[in-house]
């Protein structure tokens, strides 16, 4: 076995210094096998728009959302949050009208949102959504009699609700009273102070709700 050795290490020697080397090891030729690339493709950039109508109080509220990347319609579903209700809906040809209820009479804040899709980039906007007092009509009656409190019997139309203030004048006499009328409720006002004598006195009903518009009705009314 050191005989063998030694022979190869005299071999190697001899070979050194006749400057030759021994053989390369021969290289592995390329694979020729495709390799897969992930390809990494970037969102369409979106743009979302709203808009609602005016409405008047008890009617639903509706928000049209229109969602676009240029001339592209896009696709998917849209929210619309207003407080902390949420309100959604899908797309059709970039487009989708969102209902979001009966709001009370003002104007209220909403934040629309389109979360985006594999193509689409998310989005988002916000929207005034404005909501008008609804119309109101009072009716009223009284009989006055010398001596005793007046009362009137109110009444709001359109189930409104909210206060009603009653005045009853003559002269230097004043009485007057506020009272809280429900919606389709007939109030009755009794006014603090008796009549003072015969004649022709002025009735004023005003009445201002939160969601309805104001209304005044003056009439004559003749104590006996």
């Amino acid at each position: 076995m050191i005989r063998k050795s030694v022979i190869a290490a005299l071999t190697a020697l001899s070979l050194a210094g006749a400057g030759l080397a021994a053989a390369p090891a021969v290289m592995a030729a390329p694979s020729s096998a495709p390799v897969a690339v992930a390809a990494s493709y970037a969102k369409l950039t979106t743009k979302t728009a709203a808009k609602a109508s005016r409405v008047s109080y008890g009617k639903s509220s509706k928000v049209v959302v229109t969602v676009k990347s240029g001339s592209k319609a896009a696709t998917g579903n849209v929210t619309v949050k207003l407080g902390k209700k949420s309100y959604k809906a899908t797309l059709k040809s970039g487009k989708a009208t969102v209902s979001v209820g009966k709001r009370s009479a003002g104007t209220h804040k909403a934040a629309v949102y389109y979360a985006g899709n594999a193509t689409f980039g998310k989005s988002s906007t916000r929207v005034s959504i404005k909501v008008s007092k609804a119309s109101s009509k009072l009716s009223a009656s009284t009989k006055l009699s010398k001596g005793k409190k007046a009362v009137v019997k109110v009444k709001a139309s359109n189930k409104a609700s909210g206060k009603i203030k009653v005045t009853i004048t003559k002269g230097k006499f004043k009485t007057t009273k506020t009272v809280t009328v429900k919606a389709g409720k007939t109030a009755k006002v009794t006014l603090p102070k008796k009549i003072k004598g015969k004649g022709k006195y002025s009735v004023k009903v005003s009445f201002k709700g939160k969601n309805f518009s104001a209304k005044t009705l003056s009439f004559k009314r003749t104590s006996k």
